[in-house]
């Protein structure tokens, strides 16, 4: 295995519907285990978490160095008010709030974070998320390591749930970013991307952060719940030649038969010579 740098980081939003201080406290014991004799950088400005981060790396003979960040201070803390604004213009509460968003980014991003946790509390976890790939890409530009990785504090969640989960046994590719699949849509496609860890050649982090930071702009101009999933999804599927899944291209049945049925040529009468085509559910910038 490559000679790896990872880089993390905690903040808590005290409001945040989503989860709880304990949720992060619970499971970083689980993913400092995964990253045990490595090289760690973390970000926190809690004295707490850098604390309890210490002794853990200390256990796992993690050689970590921590950076006193705010999250008023995090790179995406301005764009963040952008992102809030963005959400709000979907106006979902127009109608009833429905009993179950269908996976939808956004509309769980409008419910839950938005109208759940408030507006304030919500930018503060947008600027959280946003800057996963700055954060990372700033320790590339100094990194001794072959490969660099964010990893959230939180991704032992994944431990043994999905397909080769334990990112530590990856090689990664010398000129792609690694990353794993995502259960979640956006307008109702699968995103390809979960970002619970992303990986790539210390290079290669400036070319995504350009790429991640001009599809930002285009975003961010949406009435819709963005966050860095759906971002770098788009960046997927404008450049997928940049990134490879760790667990495999797999789809679900149900969307793999409903393509192929769309690339089928029809068989009705009145349209020989013709193939009938559609449009999958799906949305773009």
């Amino acid at each position: 295995m490559p000679d790896r740098l990872y880089v993390s980081g905690l903040w808590h939003v005290s409001e945040n519907k989503k989860r709880d201080a304990s949720h992060y406290q619970n499971l970083l014991p689980g993913t400092l285990e995964l990253l045990a004799g490595s090289k760690l950088i973390f970000y926190t400005d809690i004295v707490e978490v850098r604390d309890q981060v210490a002794s853990l790396a200390n256990r796992q003979r993690i050689d970590v160095e921590f950076k006193d960040v705010s999250i008023r201070h995090l790179p995406a803390w301005k764009h963040s008010q952008d992102a809030v604004e963005a959400c709000q213009l979907m106006a979902l509460d127009l109608i009833p709030r429905p009993s179950s968003f269908g996976r939808e980014k956004g509309t769980i991003h409008y419910w839950r974070d938005l109208k759940g946790s408030g507006a304030d509390a919500y930018r503060k976890i947008l600027a959280i998320w946003l800057s996963k790939v700055a954060l990372t890409t700033r320790a590339a530009e100094v990194a001794q390591q072959e490969s660099v990785a964010w990893v959230d504090a939180s991704v032992s969640r994944f431990n043994k749930k999905r397909k080769k989960w334990n990112f530590t046994k990856d090689a990664g590719s010398s000129h792609q970013v690694s990353h794993f699949g995502s259960n979640m849509n956006f307008y109702g496609d699968r995103l390809p991307l979960n970002a619970s860890y992303l990986e790539a050649h210390p290079s290669t982090w400036a070319q995504v952060e350009k790429m991640y930071s001009d599809m930002s702009v285009h975003a961010l101009q949406m009435p819709y719940g963005h966050d860095e999933e759906t971002i770098l999804g788009q960046c997927v599927k404008a450049h997928p030649q940049m990134f490879r899944r760790i667990d495999g291209n797999l789809q679900p049945t149900w969307r793999m038969w409903r393509q192929s049925i769309l690339k089928k040529p029809a068989n009705t009468a009145g349209t020989r010579g013709r193939t009938r085509t559609g449009t999958p559910c799906g949305g773009g910038f």
